[in-house]
């Protein structure tokens, strides 16, 4: 049998509360009431429509009480929420209507606009009036069910359970339910020194007390067993008063016993050759020890007897010992017509079977595929579901196609998205996507749009019809450039990247990204080497994006020479001085920007430079207070010397940058909290590292440094080399000394050790003789002498 697994999420009355302020918030908006009017909408239904919300409002803090033990208040309450959904799409309609007619520009869209407008209109004034005898109907019913105006709500409680079973609220669970049933009558179990336990395990909501009142209940399961218990243990778990409910169970007596001796021992005499099941409903408590003792009186039933817990935690099935876990989903083979939201775990393969009831949910708003980890895989979602199912959703808020590798140009015409006026959210992150349907652009209330990791090659032309779009991830993509008219995304507030484009008329100059002046978080401004002149890199207006955090700034890659304009045009990117983190990777200028080392940015904590092969000099990075982390990678012509005077940096990477300097006369304090140091493959004129003055230092790496001919201690440090963790020296061919054979203090915290290929060493400290850690390694070091001791033998 091919199962859906869904998870049908209630609406709390507080989000609905929430909702039917908003709907009357909406009727009572300028746009709203001159569309009605426009369209001559019954005014007697509006009018009814308004008073039913009001009326309905008042009511809802005592149904959200009165819901728990009043049946029909529940069905009530269910009623009201789908109908305020219906009220919701047909406001939402309005809103999209109106937007979409207002932003036709030309006479000839506005005249076919025209015709489907009055044809909508149409379908929304039958829709009204759908909806309002539907809430005149509800509201009629609040005096028979008995609820009252103005009532204050109570805080909310977690209720207990009980073993009575309502059978009208049960759909499906037979196949999981006979299953399990199975399991509690099956003989066929090794062993029985203790008695069998049985978890069902899964999220809140999902059914898992529904399911276990289903078992208890049933009669084969009330003829096999002597006695049952039913016991709600919740996140409390007080051994005596649960015991004294297992007491009260049997005897329908208060239990008066508060010796837990006396009373597991009655308990015990009580159980003594009786074929017990016990269900423990909601189990928080991981703890083993406390399951042991409760289980005590327990152990004296014979064989065949059970037990049953409910949990929301997979490791409290480990803990107690389950032989048998199930994991609990809703799974039917129909999803309700009522069903909002929608979410289903991905398989490599899903049939189109699985979804054969997915169209009957015509209200559904959303559509959320989930993978239960970080995989990268690709699943296939099936052609029919892609070309039928899902164009017939025309209610979605929410719909991803994330790792779904049939998602292609070819399954989604231009006409796709023509229905789904309604979304805020769509996913095409991870798929083979290279062209967004045209009809995307439609989606006026569009405020996510993710396309990240995918084959996209352009976005669609009239993208700035997206007045809303507030989030726009092309990430990792295959885009040329941005169309022209992206500036008029005046709403978004983060942009992953900007493609600077190579000056073609379909591609927007990066002027337009300038007009976009709320822009949050992180940006990569990339293919840089299509701006020719420092005045349009200026027109970015990078220096007045205040909100934005982190900035990368990208050319291409594998580039001999740069333009003449390089220098000038990184210099006219100068950030806002709220800018924290700054990456410049594959810049061919000279030099770098004098920006870089302004004392205006005293919010930057990290600098990257990756691939500045022409670069010169290093800016005066010194006067960046805060800086906390600098990286510099392959940057092979920078000369200088790195500043001394780093009072915040606790990260410092330099890889490939052989002709730069550093620590030449640096003295105790000006390097304070620095934690991780990496020198690879760079600062020749390095001749001695000085290692007792990075007193905070937890990870040091050394690696091909050519100039280096000792490691030293300088005379009595203040806290020595304490707080070392890891350290590794790697191809240092001229280092011939390390710390002169002594260490003034113990390395207490150090958890890894390798020195390796540096022919000329002749000594180490004496406490490095020994392994210190598991990761300890010396090799290729033929002139070190190592004391033979403890079965060692020197390598």
């Amino acid at each position: 049998m091919v199962l859906i697994e869904t998870v049908v999420l209630a609406v709390a009355v507080t989000v609905l509360k929430i909702t039917f302020k908003v709907l009357l918030s909406t009727l009572a908006s300028h746009y709203v009431k001159e569309f009605l009017k426009k369209e001559k909408f019954d005014e007697e239904v509006v009018k009814n429509l308004t008073f039913s919300l009001l009326a309905i409002d008042g009511v809802l803090n005592d149904a959200e009480q009165k819901q728990i033990s009043n049946v029909f208040v529940k069905q009530w309450l269910d009623e009201v929420k789908h109908v305020i959904y219906r009220a919701e799409d047909a406001l939402d309609e309005i809103n999209t209507l109106v937007k979409q007619h207002n932003s036709t520009r030309r006479e000839t869209d506005k005249e076919a606009e025209s015709l489907q407008y009055g044809k909508i209109s149409k379908n929304l004034k039958l829709e009204f009036k759908v909806i309002a005898d539907h809430l005149t109907l509800i509201t009629s019913q609040i005096n028979l069910l008995g609820l009252k105006q103005g009532i204050a709500i109570e805080a909310p409680q977690t209720l207990p359970t009980t073993s009575l079973e309502d059978k009208s609220m049960v759909y499906g669970r037979y196949v999981d339910r006979d299953k399990i049933i199975a399991s509690l009558l099956s003989a066929n179990i090794a062993s029985e020194r203790n008695i069998p336990l049985i978890a069902v395990v899964g999220v809140g909501g999902v059914g898992k007390t529904t399911l276990s009142q289903m078992i208890y209940n049933d009669s084969r399961v009330c003829n096999h067993f002597d006695r049952k218990l039913w016991v709600h243990v919740s996140e409390e778990l007080n051994i005596l008063k649960i015991t004294k409910v297992f007491y009260e169970s049997l005897t329908r007596k208060e239990c008066n016993i508060n010796d837990l001796n006396v009373l597991q021992v009655e308990l015990a005499l009580m159980l003594a050759r009786k074929r017990v099941l016990l269900v423990l409903d909601d189990v928080w408590t991981e703890n083993f020890v406390y399951w042991e003792l409760l289980f005590k009186p327990l152990k004296v039933a014979p064989n065949g007897s059970r037990i049953i817990i409910t949990s929301r935690n997979e490791n409290v099935a480990s803990a107690m010992g389950a032989y048998k876990t199930h994991r609990g989903t809703n799974s039917h083979k129909r999803i309700p017509e009522i069903a909002r939201h929608f979410s289903y775990k991905r398989e490599e393969f899903d049939s189109a079977e699985k979804f054969d009831t997915l169209s009957e949910a015509k209200y559904l708003r959303t559509f959320l595929p989930v993978t239960l980890s970080n995989s990268n895989q690709s699943f296939l979602l099936g052609t029919s579901v892609l070309k039928n199912t899902l164009p017939s959703l025309r209610y979605l808020r929410v719909l991803s196609f994330s790792h779904f590798k049939d998602v292609i140009d070819i399954n989604l015409d231009d006409k796709y998205f023509s229905q789904m006026k309604h979304l805020r959210y769509l996913d095409f992150s991870y798929t083979r996507i290279e062209k967004l349907p045209v009809s995307v652009t439609s989606l006026h209330d569009l405020q996510t749009l993710l396309v990240s990791n995918s084959s996209l090659l352009l976005l669609p032309a009239d993208i700035s019809k997206l007045l809303n779009l507030r989030h726009l991830d092309v990430s990792a993509t295959k885009l040329k450039g941005m169309p022209v008219g992206f500036s008029g995304l005046k709403c978004l507030k983060f942009l992953t990247t900007f493609v600077v484009s190579n000056g073609s008329d379909s591609t927007a100059n990066i002027s337009e990204l300038g007009k976009i002046q709320e822009l949050h978080g992180k940006l990569i401004i990339s293919e840089l080497q299509n701006i020719r002149e420092a005045s349009d890199a200026a027109s970015a207006n990078l220096k007045d994006k205040k909100y934005l955090k982190e900035a990368i700034f990208k050319w291409e890659i594998n580039r001999l020479n740069g333009l003449p304009s390089e220098d000038s045009v990184l210099a006219s990117l100068k950030p806002h001085e709220n800018i924290e983190k700054v990456t410049i990777e594959n810049f061919v200028g000279e030099n770098l920007p004098a920006w870089l080392g302004d004392a205006s940015l005293s919010s930057m904590v990290s600098l990257r430079l990756i691939n500045c092969r022409l670069c010169l000099s290093l800016p005066s990075v010194g006067q960046l207070p805060s800086l906390q982390e600098l990286y510099i990678k392959d940057c092979p012509r920078l000369i200088g010397r790195l500043p001394n005077h780093l009072p915040s940096l606790k990260t410092l990477y330099i890889h490939n940058c052989r002709e730069l300097n550093f620590l030449d006369d640096i003295t105790e304090h000006e390097f304070p909290v620095i934690q991780r140091l990496f020198i690879h493959k760079s600062c020749n004129t390095l001749a001695s590292f000085p290692l007792g003055l990075f007193i905070k230092l937890e990870e040091l790496q050394i690696v091909d440094c050519r100039g280096l001919r000792d490691i030293r201690i300088v005379e009595e440090p203040r806290d020595g080399i304490a707080s070392l963790q890891r350290l590794l020296i790697k191809d240092c061919h001229s280092l011939e000394q390390f710390c002169e054979r002594w260490l003034p203090r113990p390395t207490p915290n150090l958890i890894s050790f390798s020195l390796s290929y540096c022919p000329k060493l002749r000594s180490i400290p004496d406490q490095l003789h020994m392994p210190l850690t598991p990761s300890w390694k010396i090799c290729g070091c033929p002139l070190l002498q190592l004391p033979i001791a403890n079965g060692m033998h020197q390598n």
